[in-house]
């Protein structure tokens, strides 16, 4: 799609590599979480669709960083995908590098939450075949 928009891609490419492996981490903290949450709450089921929607639009994928108020930034880049998704756009389509400040909480739920909910996954997952 980059050769039939005409983007350039700079050396600020390959930025991409540590985006998604940041990216991984904080999907499979979410996933192990919500699968645990899905076997104990039967119900959860129903709603995790409009849950993960609230999360789609929360997060700037059909609408720039730049169009969230400067007072409710921060704020809003506590979400970790909010500046995942802007850093992305910025590198792949502006050719800029990263914007350190916007992937930090990313990171810190990458690095706090993969292990949390891979323990939280491990110490529920003995009770699946009860509960199921």
């Amino acid at each position: 799609m980059a050769i039939w928009y005409k983007v350039d891609l700079t050396r600020h490419v390959l930025f991409i590599i540590p985006l998604v492996f940041i990216q991984l981490a904080v999907i499979i903290a979410v996933v192990l979480i919500l699968s645990v949450w899905n076997v104990r709450y039967r119900d959860i089921r129903h709603g995790l669709p409009f849950l993960l929607q609230c999360w789609m639009y929360a997060s700037p994928i059909v609408y720039p960083l730049s169009m969230v108020p400067e007072k409710w930034r921060t704020l809003y880049l506590l979400n970790p995908m909010a500046g995942l998704i802007d850093n992305y756009r910025l590198i792949l389509l502006q050719g800029k590098p990263l914007n350190l400040y916007e992937i930090i909480p990313a990171c810190v739920f990458a690095f706090f939450g993969l292990p949390f909910a891979y323990y939280y996954f491990k110490r529920s997952e003995r009770s699946f075949a009860d509960i199921i």
